[in-house]
Order: structure tokens, then sequence, then C-alpha cells
């Protein structure tokens, strides 16, 4: 339930780059734009479960809150950006998928939780993130700034001009410290490396 206006900085940037950017899915809200490089596809009349494959397919890379369409990019191991409503949410065996996490805070704080704090309070997990309005927590979706930042790092990914430097690499590191203490593992940690925005990570962790 995003406001179509959220994903605004993020398109434009991609369209200042040349990229084509389609908007999937089955849609009521149509996006309103006069951007020659961006389609509405869920409302084009050449619709189609054919086409929702073949667009999954011939795609550079998908940009997904984690439902619906993205399953035809999933299927052709397409690189992902995800906005995942939970961190438990995270696909980490798949090497080119890159995620960000919804924010969570205390009903009437101003400021977000921490990476610990997220953990510590077990809001990680999606049951309790689907429960979230009866607890003393609020979930608070990413802003455009956060998801424009991700969409940055997904195109500079496709276009093998992302480096990692070390403090994102030391940042990686404590992220999957953190995951794996709280989450039950069942094989050995598998080799991980940039799964986590950097950007979103650089807030997050203190």
């Amino acid at each position: 339930n995003y406001n179509l206006s959220t994903f605004i900085p993020a398109i434009n940037y991609l369209t200042s780059k040349g990229y084509l950017v389609l908007r999937m899915g089955y849609n009521i809200d149509k996006l309103e734009t006069n951007n020659d490089l961006v389609i509405d596809y869920s409302h084009m009349p050449w619709r189609s479960e054919f086409m929702d494959y073949y667009l999954g397919y011939a795609c550079d890379f998908c940009i997904s809150t984690g439902f619906g369409a993205d399953m035809f990019a999933r299927l052709h191991r397409k690189p992902m950006g995800i906005i995942a409503p939970a961190i438990s949410d995270i696909y980490y065996l798949h090497k080119n998928y890159t995620f960000i996490f919804n924010n969570i805070k205390i009903r009437g704080s101003n400021s977000n939780l921490t990476l610990k704090e997220i953990f510590e309070n077990n809001v990680h997990l999606l049951e309790n993130i689907q429960k979230i309005d009866q607890t003393k927590f609020e979930l608070v979706k990413n802003t455009p700034e956060e998801i424009k930042d991700l969409v940055i790092e997904v195109t500079k990914k496709h276009e093998n001009n992302y480096i990692i430097e070390d403090a994102e690499a030391e940042l990686q590191n404590k992220f999957w410290e953190l995951f794996f203490k709280y989450k039950k593992k069942i094989t050995e940690n598998p080799k991980i490396k940039d799964r986590i925005s950097y950007s979103f990570l650089k807030k997050k962790i203190k």
C-alpha cells in the first residue's frame, strides 16, 4: 500500500540514465506521468500472462515490495532490489538481491529503532510485523530517499560499477552477526557480502 509518489524519485533517477521503467501488477490507481520512458503496464490493453512472463525475462532488474509480479523476474534470476516488510523476509542465499526493510518506531516517538533494538524486541519477525497494530510499536514505510538509494545501488551493481568499501564490508558483517544471533540457524552461515543496502545500513547500525 505504498503511495505511488514514493517511487517517483527512484523512477526519475532510472529514466535519467535512459532506462525504460515499467510499473507492473494489477492496480486500480494509475501512475500519472508525462515521462516517455515510464509505462504503467498495469493499465495497458496489451497486458497478458505471457507478457508478464516475457517482461520478467527481458528486464535488466526488478525493484519490488516483495509481492506479486516480481515472481517472473525471480524465476529468471534477475537482480532484485527488495523493500521487505520484515528483516526475517530476507532471502539471504540469493547473491543478486539487495534489501532494505521497513522502519519501526515506538508509537508516539519521533525516532526509528536501531537494528539491535528491532532484534531485541522481536519485531524482525514477519509474524510479529503482521500483528504490530496490537503492540506499542508502529511500522514506518520507507521514504522516497531510501527507495531511491536502493535503486541507485541495484543499478550500479547491474552496471558492474559498484565498489564495496571497507566501511561497507564492516557494516555488512555487523548486520549478519546480529541476524544469525537472533535467527535460528538450520545450516552453516552462507558466504554473504552485500545483501543489505549500504546507505540503509549506515542509518540502522549504531
